[in-house]
């Protein structure tokens, strides 16, 4: 992520420099053209020097031009002419190279396509050979098909970022991409897990996706989390779903983009301010309970390697926008930090509480007392 960010800014820094060149070149020109119109200026050289220098001035922007322009119509040609070719992605990717980023398009693409217009047969072509021999995989297509909702192609989504695996032996190679993809529709969210092999030079019929997960704001909610509140993920074992749940079945939040089971709380929420008096003056979160102030959390989970609680509360809105808390708890049920969230990722968030130094430090501070003295 961050080589990321460093090749971006190098990028937005010399499209920048790229810009003020092209601009002051267009002005030197015009004014030469303009001044070598003049005849006062007639048998002059700094009318020529000044368009000459112009045109030196616009030439790395339009070269890089021409090539953005090239390389862009080469790649919408690449990627709407392979359908001629090949009737799937898993066929495409066989005899053509992509790299994880274009494989996760191509295949999430299609699979929603393919979804969205009931076309079954187009839709099972997208798996690997390996995945559509499975003996339930025709029953699992046509239970995705009863289940899905229709029209979530043209959505915007937020595209997690596709992330790679590869095994390199000499030749022997075995390419593996994953991407998870959310978006809103209406009052109503989707989450979609996708997987694929986009090579495998032994064994072909393992090319194709292996796992193609669709699920609402309830069925996220009412899948990924178990009685306890762990986060789970059980779609491991999973490789074609689409899980489905009302409002009524499974109340659900969104909060910083991920779906919730929520829970009615007896109390009315309070205030940002509020909450934060309450939890900086308690360090123990049954403290900060039983001050009356609060009622049960309206989301309780934790993280399987971690070593205490998150609760969720839901705080009094600002700007007529939900807002939440998320109070992190450990092992003892003292308070560790807590910070706002709004519905969506991009929402801006504030550290009402952040304990963690403090008691990191104490934590050391108590290791070093247990330790035994050297003779």
């Amino acid at each position: 992520m961050v080589v990321s960010a460093f090749f971006n800014l190098i990028l937005v820094t010399l499209l920048i420099i790229l810009g003020v060149l092209f601009i002051s070149g267009m002005i030197l020109l015009i004014a030469g053209i303009r001044k070598n119109r003049n005849p006062e200026n007639k048998g002059k050289k700094s009318p020529k020097v000044m368009i000459a220098f112009g045109i030196i001035l616009i030439i790395p922007a339009v070269i890089v031009l021409s090539i953005g322009v090239f390389v862009k119509t080469f790649s919408f040609v690449s990627d709407n002419t392979w359908k001629a070719r090949y009737d799937s992605v898993a066929e495409m990717w066989k005899n053509k190279h992509v790299n994880e980023k274009k494989a996760c398009e191509q295949a999430f693409e299609e699979l929603l396509k393919a979804a969205d217009e009931g076309d079954k047969e187009a839709f099972s072509k997208c798996f690997s050979d390996t995945i559509r021999k499975e003996p339930d995989f025709q029953e699992r297509v046509d239970n995705f098909f009863k289940s899905y909702p229709g029209e979530l192609k043209d959505l915007e989504y937020d595209d997690g970022g596709a992330d790679s695996s590869a095994s390199l032996n000499h030749g022997h190679n075995v390419k593996l991409a994953s991407n998870r993809y959310d978006a809103i529709k209406g009052s109503e969210s989707y989450y979609i897990s996708l997987r694929c092999c986009f090579e495998n030079t032994d064994n072909p019929a393992e090319i194709g996706v292996t796992q193609f997960i669709v699920m609402n704001l309830g069925g996220y909610a009412d899948y990924c989390y178990d009685s306890f509140g762990y986060i789970k993920h059980p779609e491991e074992d999973e490789y074609l779903l689409c899980y489905m749940k009302s409002p009524e079945e499974v109340p659900a939040r969104r909060i910083g983009g991920t779906a919730y089971p929520w829970t009615t709380s007896e109390k009315e929420p309070v205030t940002k301010e509020e909450m934060k008096k309450l939890l900086v003056n308690n360090e123990y979160f049954c403290d900060a309970k039983s001050s009356g102030n609060l009622g049960e959390p309206n989301v309780t989970y934790s993280i399987v390697s971690s070593n205490g609680d998150n609760y969720i509360y839901e705080l009094a809105s600002e700007n007529g926008k939900p807002l939440y808390v998320d109070i992190t708890v450990n092992y003892e049920d003292r308070i560790v930090d807590a910070i706002t969230r709004g519905q969506e990722k991009s929402d801006g968030h504030e550290w009402l509480v952040d304990n963690t130094p403090r008691l990191k430090k104490e934590k050391e501070d108590k290791e070093d007392k247990d330790q035994p003295e050297d003779d």
